[in-house]
């Protein structure tokens, strides 16, 4: 895999739990840690496993540090424009997440 397909993954791997889950709960970052850190784990585990699966880079184990790194109110930019009443790019992130773990046959939840 090249260098940028390789980036691409690794911005996948870590947006796609946090924009997914902050947007679907409707809380900051520090609230899906502590509320819903299963899905949250669970989740980037999913989307490391995808990201395999498709020749990138994947370290779930590095997922929840990486979150806790960041201050509890912090939110996605899909959370913030669903809050705004903008569209979502939920198919350019969750859709594209489970078409490719579709084509590389990767269970997805």
């Amino acid at each position: 895999m090249d260098g940028e397909a390789a980036a691409l993954w690794a911005k996948m791997s870590f947006l796609a739990p946090f924009a997914l889950l902050t947007t679907r709960y409707g809380l900051p970052l520090g609230a899906v840690r502590g509320r819903h850190r299963e899905k949250l784990t669970a989740l980037a585990e999913e989307t490391a496993a995808v990201s395999r699966a498709c020749g990138g880079p994947a370290d779930p184990a590095q997922a929840p540090a990486r979150y806790d790194a960041f201050p509890p109110h912090t939110k996605s930019s899909m959370q913030r424009d669903a809050e705004s009443g903008r569209p979502v790019e939920l198919d350019a992130i969750g859709g594209a997440l489970l078409r490719a773990a579709e084509r590389h046959g990767v269970r997805s939840r």
